[in-house]
Formats: structure tokens, C-alpha cells, sequence
């Protein structure tokens, strides 16, 4: 699992006590180094402790060794040194005594806000490892208790490295514009292909997003995905019935796992090709709004369509006037 490096020894006369805290930093994916602390009722360089009540030596209240911190108050808290680029975070726990309302607070720092990990409650009675996955853009966990009865041992912190490589996506082809939608209920269909680099992890989705006519992507569509963490890829994708025609539209490929933008394709045509017919009193599915309206919506101020009702505006959005 990596060697051992950086021990920290706090002598009270002849007795050391002893507290594994793990910070796993990786010199390559899936390659652990742990930092091993051996501490007493204080925390070691770089770690902050807030009024720690003592340890737990007895078997079966610490974790992969004796002892574990004693948290015996309300807003008792430990906080980790810094560390770069961590994507899972674990830890053991145990409640001693405890009841359904005492918790551990958990929380991450990115280097201007506290965020909640977890509010672990109601809080383990025996011995139990939690592990969460983290954002890298975290630097710090924060423990905190809040008591109603008992207390909490804490053991065996491990915040695992993560994949902080750059990664990039660029979006390469999209076959085969000009699309063209013939009626307002047509898709059309298509592929993009795209290569990215750095490592993407299992369950990570690339999804295909369309742009708006003036190539803006901030009401992106999904409109596919596929699920991979290869490094090359074709996305099938359906451009949805109704896209109002334009000449600027563009597509990017974006990945969830990690969170990536890729780049933005060249610009393509959607031709829309969608006369509805509108019969005052009834519904029409209107290309130009969103989804069916009635006429009654648009016509009159919702009054209705009566003889003083001017129909014929309707016609210079598309629409064919009976």
C-alpha cells in the first residue's frame, strides 16, 4: 500500500499514545503513501484538535489499531492537515452510548467555504468504516460533534488520491448536417465523434449537447450520451421535433465523472419546415411556443376569439389562418 513517511512522535513521560490517521497521496492512480501520526491528546503538525476528551484503547473501540480519539462534547472537533488533488474520503466511527440525535458533522474545505459531506446520525454502536466520494477541489475534512448522549471514537482517516490530470474533450465530426425537420413532430438523427485525454472513471457518461440557433450553450439540450471511460468515442444523437431553424447551431461533448466541457463543434443548419393549421376554439401545436396552446391563449386576451379578433397576425409566424 505505499510506505510509511512522515512520523510525528508527542512523548507525556514514557507513554505515547498511538493514532493512525491515513492521508493517502497517490504517485500514480490507485497508488497509495500514507502519512502515519503518532500522537497524544494533541493533534500533530498541520492537524487542528478542539478540546479532545482523550483516546479509546480498549478492543473493539478503535480501528486498525489503538488507540482512537475521544469526542465527549458538543462542537469537539478535528480538522486535517491540507492536502491536494483527494477524491474519496473514509473513516472509522462508534458511538459509545449514543442515541438516535448525536451526529457527526463532516464537511470539506476548497479553500473559501465549508461544505456538508455528511451529518452522520444516528451515529454507529459498534465500529463502522463510511467511506464518500469528494470533490478534488477539496483541501480539508472538518469533524465535528454534536452531543445529546454518549460519545464518539474516531479512527483511521483516509482521504484517497484522486485523478487531478488535466482532462480535456474535443468534439470533433458531427455527421451529417444540414438536418432538416419536415414536420413539427419529425427528429432527425445523427453521430459526433470525439477524443478526450487523461483518465475518466468507471460510470463517467459523455453527453452531447446542442446549442441554441446563435451558438449559446446556456440552455443547452442533451440530446445523447453514451456511457465510457475511453479516451475516443461516437454519440448518437436526436435533434428534437420543433428546433426553431437557424444557421449557428454547434454541439460539445461534456463528461460527468469527471465533470469536463469539451469543445464546441463547427456550425451547423436545422432546417424547420412546420405550418400548423389553427381552428379558432381548438388547440394547435405550435412550433414557434412551446408545446400545444390554445387559441384562446393568444387570441383576444384570452377572451376568446371573437368577431373583433384579428386572426391574421398570426399568419407572419408561420401559421395558416382558416
Amino acid at each position: 500500500m505505499g510506505k510509511l513517511h512522515n512520523i510525528y512522535k508527542y512523548k507525556h513521560g514514557a507513554k505515547v499514545l498511538a493514532l493512525l490517521f491515513m492521508l493517502c497521496f497517490g504517485k500514480s492512480w490507485g497508488q497509495n503513501i500514507f502519512i502515519q501520526v503518532l500522537l497524544e491528546e494533541r493533534s500533530p503538525a498541520g492537524w487542528s484538535f478542539t478540546a479532545i476528551g482523550g483516546t479509546y484503547t480498549s478492543a473493539g473501540n478503535f480501528g486498525n489499531s489503538s488507540p482512537s480519539l475521544q469526542f465527549d462534547n458538543t462542537n469537539d472537533r478535528v480538522v486535517t492537515e491540507s492536502f491536494v488533488c483527494g477524491d474519496q474520503l473514509s473513516f472509522w466511527v462508534k458511538g459509545q452510548g449514543t442515541n438516535a440525535t448525536s451526529a457527526l458533522l463532516v464537511e470539506g474545505f476548497n479553500g473559501t467555504i465549508w461544505t456538508t459531506i455528511v451529518n452522520l446520525t444516528p451515529l454507529p454502536t459498534t465500529g463502522t468504516v463510511y467511506s464518500y466520494a469528494i470533490s478534488t477541489t477539496i483541501i480539508q475534512i472538518r469533524f465535528t460533534y454534536t452531543k445529546s448522549v454518549g460519545n464518539l471514537a474516531l479512527d483511521d482517516v483516509t482521504v484517497r488520491q484522486g485523478n487531478c490530470a488535466t482532462n480535456t474533450i474535443t468534439t470533433d465530426l458531427v455527421n451529417n448536417p444540414p438536418f432538416a425537420l419536415t414536420d413539427c413532430t419529425v427528429t432527425a438523427s445523427g453521430t459526433v465523434t470525439f477524443s478526450s485525454t487523461g483518465t475518466f472513471n468507471v460510470g463517467n457518461n459523455y453527453t452531447a449537447q446542442l446549442s441554441d440557433a446563435s451558438g449559446s450553450f446556456a440552455s443547452s439540450v442533451a440530446i445523447g450520451s453514451i456511457s465510457s471511460t475511453a479516451n475516443t468515442g461516437v454519440v448518437s444523437f436526436t435533434i428534437p421535433a420543433g428546433t426553431p431553424s437557424g444557421t449557428g447551431y454547434m454541439i460539445r461533448v461534456v463528461s460527468d465523472n469527471p465533470v469536463i466541457t469539451g469543445s464546441n463543434s463547427s456550425v451547423f443548419t436545422i432546417t424547420t419546415t412546420c405550418t400548423p393549421t389553427i381552428t379558432p376554439g381548438g388547440t394547435i401545436t405550435a412550433c414557434a411556443f412551446s408545446g400545444a396552446m390554445s387559441i384562446f391563449d393568444k387570441c383576444n386576451n384570452g377572451q376568446g376569439c371573437t368577431t373583433g379578433c384579428d386572426l391574421s397576425t398570426y399568419s407572419n409566424l408561420g401559421y395558416t389562418v382558416l
